[in-house]
Order: structure tokens, then sequence, then C-alpha cells
């Protein structure tokens, strides 16, 4: 960089250092018409003055799609052990070819288009191959030793761990295993990308279970899409019928599932063909989850209560508590409250003999959530407490999203707007940070009822209506009929009861279509 910023004397190096972050204007800078000022003459330079093993390891380096490494990456890349790749990644830094940032190293972006010219004409065909073969079987190996750390109730979803021929972490805790999903993440995918088919397949079912309590909805559709179609080209009906399920949780919180009831069906009869009962729960769970949010709850008890029998039947403890816990809420909002909160304790107890936290947050967020409408806010907020502190205990992103929006409900129903305020604050920062069409319809309608509360009617209507449109654009039927159930409320408060009986005609009609309680 210092020798392009000498053959170009007006431009102060803080300017170039930016430029040369644009890929458009890298490539005019860096053409000085002069051999020696040629930044890749540089580079060379700096790499020819390296050991050996660094500059292999420099070159390895441009074989490898991910942005981000690790010595447990870069020994995968060289077949070496961990203390060697050490080494070499501080060789690396020491020349300024790479660059460490907390407990990993980058490498600058016209520095990986280096490595991976040079990776081409220096290394063979089988070099590389081998190199990339051997990063995947770590991958392979450390996604599945992580993420049995963080969730062993769902072992038996996942592929058989396989074997690295090099080193991987040891991962001790789950906050071990979360820190280094959460490093690595984009570069497992990255990987995955690329393929073989098998390798997309394990990835896509191993690192489930972190990329959906993340919130990490659009990589886990993307990801789910892939392995999907790579299960189909395998003819591996076991992997497509588990990565569907997958694959539609993600597009609901996206909302993108309208139109995949469809392929669900299809699943469900193509499950029982196999006779996988265990997939075939995964697939009946995540059509109830489908049909719930398009309000057609009816379905949604249909599937899940097919689901449940399937888990008892299988053993399967952790779809059995997970699917009591989804009954809970389809039942009290189809009226029947007594039973859906029965449900959710059956299914609370369960987690929590399992220690199973991610699963517990859930319940106990359906059940602060159950309060919030049953209008006992003491109880909701006891409830969504103990679900705050399983959700960082259990990283799960996601479920924290949804009890904070209905903590600052209930705090609304205690008359408390500043931490009502703090709470649906927060939840939107996840909302937004995620992607999640679903938390932030539900952040919408708990800010319209905090502006409702501090004497803010037409913020309130204007929030409501966001929801709404929210609402009518993912598919989501059940929460298009409660906003238009506060909007009657919200223009009768303003003195337009034209708009409010429209909304309260179009709540009736929602009602009766997706058989919910009147009144």
């Amino acid at each position: 960089m210092a020798e392009s910023a000498a053959a170009r004397p007006a431009i102060s190096l803080a300017d170039l250092a930016a430029a040369l972050r644009d890929r458009d204007r890298r490539s005019r800078l860096l053409r000085t018409g002069d051999a020696p000022s040629s930044v890749y003459t540089v580079f060379s330079w700096s790499l020819d003055r390296l050991p050996p093993a660094a500059a292999k390891g420099f070159r390895l380096l441009g074989c490898y799609p991910g942005r981000t490494f690790d010595e447990f990456l870069l020994a995968a890349l060289s077949g070496t052990d961990t203390r060697s790749s050490a080494d070499v990644a501080e060789a690396l830094s020491r020349a300024h070819l790479v660059e460490r940032t907390e407990e990993r190293f980058r490498m600058h972006d016209l520095l990986r288009e280096y490595a991976s010219d040079i990776a081409r004409t220096d290394l063979t065909g089988a070099e590389r191959d081998e190199a990339l073969d051997r990063v995947q079987a770590y991958h392979r190996a450390a996604v599945s030793a992580a993420v049995d750390v963080i969730a062993p109730f769902e072992r038996h979803y996942r592929p058989s761990p396989s074997r690295s021929t090099t080193p991987v972490p040891a991962f001790r805790t789950p906050a071990d295993a979360h820190r280094w999903l959460e490093g690595e993440r984009q570069n497992v995918i990255a990987t995955a990308e690329l393929g073989p088919d098998p390798h997309t397949i394990h990835i896509a079912r191993a690192i489930w279970r972190h990329l959906n309590a993340g919130g990490y909805n659009d990589e886990g559709a993307r990801l789910c899409d892939l392995a999907v179609a790579a299960a189909r080209r395998a003819g591996d009906h076991v992997a497509e019928l588990h990565t569907l399920a997958d694959k539609a949780i993600a597009l609901v919180h996206l909302g993108r599932a309208t139109g995949l009831e469809g392929e669900l069906l299809q699943a469900i009869e193509a499950a029982k063909r196999v006779g996988d009962k265990v997939a075939e729960g995964r697939v009946l769970n995540s059509a109830a989850i489908v049909h719930d949010n398009q309000g057609d709850l009816a379905k949604s008890v249909t599937h899940d209560l097919a689901a449940l029998r399937l888990a008892r039947e299988a053993g399967d403890r952790y779809g059995e508590y997970r699917t009591l816990i989804n009954l809970g809420t389809s039942y009290h909002r189809i009226g029947e409250v007594v039973k859906g909160d029965e449900l959710s304790k059956q299914g609370l107890a369960l987690a929590l003999e399992d220690g199973n936290a991610g699963a517990a947050s859930r319940a106990l967020n359906n059940l602060g959530y159950h309060a919030t409408l049953d209008g006992d806010p003491d109880a909701a907020i006891g409830y969504l407490r103990r679900a705050l502190e399983l959700t960082g205990r259990a990283g799960d992103r996601a479920t924290r999203g949804f009890a904070l929006v209905n903590l600052g409900t209930a705090h609304i129903l205690g008359g408390d707007p500043h931490r009502a305020s703090t709470a649906l604050r927060d939840a939107r920062d996840v909302a937004i940070a995620t992607g999640d069409r679903r938390l932030l319809l539900s952040c919408y309608v708990g800010l319209g009822e905090l502006a409702a509360l501090t004497g803010q009617p037409e913020l309130a209507i204007d929030q409501y209506r966001r929801a709404l449109d929210l609402a009518r654009e993912s598919g989501y039927s059940y929460q298009a009929h409660r906003v238009h159930t506060v909007l009657v409320r919200a223009y009768s408060d303003a003195g337009d009861e034209e708009r409010a009986e429209n909304h309260r005609r179009e709540a009736e009609r929602l009602a009766r279509e997706l058989g919910l309680p009147q009144g």
C-alpha cells in the first residue's frame, strides 16, 4: 500500500486504504504504470521473504472462500497441527499479509484476490482440492461437536458426526460453542455452498439450530434450499424431509411461507412412505406453524396432534415437548384457555427436566403471552423474566425478541410506559437485526399500544397500520385479525366511527374464516 501511495503522492494513505476497499476504484488506482509500484509486486516481495511454511499457508488461503480464519482452520487447510498453523498465522501477520481481529485473522480484499491468483498458478489442482476437502471435513466435525454441546436434545435430528484429520476445538461449555459458531458461521456457509451435495446436506442439518436460535433466517433459508435440492439429487429422502422442515420455519419468520403448504403436504405423504416417524413429525410441526401463521388454527392443531402421537411412538422426547408447547398456544388462540395453559406447562416441565433452556424459554414466553391476553400483567411479567434469563443461556436471540415484545405488552397492561418502551425498542432492534417480520409486526402492535397509553392516538394508529400492512404482505392472517381488532378501538377512541366499523367488519370476517372466538 505504501508503494502504491508513493506512485500517487496526491492520494493520502487513508484515502488509498478506503479506495482499496472499493473493488472498481481499486482496479483503477493500482494501475500505476510502473512495474515496481504494482501492489501485486509489493505483495510478492513480502511473500518472498516469508519462511516456506508461511508462504505455502498464504497460497493455501487463496483456496478458501471464507472471510476469516483461526489456527484450527489454517491447520485444516495446511494439513498440519495447530502449533504449526499458529506460527504461520503470526508470520503472515508480521508481514502485514493478514491482520488479527480479536481471536481470529482476516485478509484485506486485495490480498485475498492476490492469494486466489497465486493459488491457481502456484498450486496444483490436486493440492487445492485436497485443502478444501480438509477444510470441509473440519467444518463437518467442528459444527457437529459445537451444536452437540449446545443442543444435545436434538442430536437425533442431525447427521452422525464425521471425523476430521486435523484438530477440532474443544467446546467445554455452550458459551464456547456459541462463540466459535458465531465466528465461523459465515465461513461454514461459504464452504457448504460449494458442495459437494453430501457436505451441503450435512452442514445444513448440523448448523440449523444455531441459525434458527440466532435469527439468521435468510442464511438458514438459503442453505436449506441448497440442501433440499442436494438431497433430492442424492435420493436422500430423510435429509430432504429434515431440511424442508427447517426451511419452512425460516420462511415463516421472513414472511415468505405463503404457498408452502402444498410442498409440505407432499412431504408429509413422502414421510409416511419412508417410514421415518421422527422426520414425519418434524414436517408436521413445520406445517402446523405455517398454518398457524396463516390463521388456519384447525389444521395447525390437527398437524400438531399427529406430530405429538408420532413423537411418543418414536420415543422422540424433544419432539414431544416441542409439540406440547406449540399446541398450548394454538388451543389458547381458539379459546380453550385452560387446555392451552395445561399443555404449555406440560411442555415446560419436560424441557426443564432435560435442561433444555431454549425450549423452556419458548414455553415460558408462550405462557407470558397467554397471561397478557388474559389481562394478568403480574403473571406475564414473571413468566417473561424467566424466559429472558433462559434465552441468554441458550443463545436464543429469536425467542428473546418475542419475550421482550410480550414483556413490553405486559408493562403496558400494568401501566408502566417507561419499562414498556425499553422492552419494545429492544425487541424492535432484534427484529431489524434478524429480519424477522413476525417479530417486527408484534413490535408495531406493541408500540401502538404504548402510544395509546401515553395519549398519542395518531401515532398509535400509524403503528397499527404498519403492522396491518406487514400482516397482509406476509400472509399472517391470524395477526391481521388481531390488528383489525385493535384498530377498531383506536379509531373509536379517535372519534372516527366509520373507519372503526370497517375494521370491525374485517375482524369479524377473519374470525369466521379462521374459526376464532368472536366478541
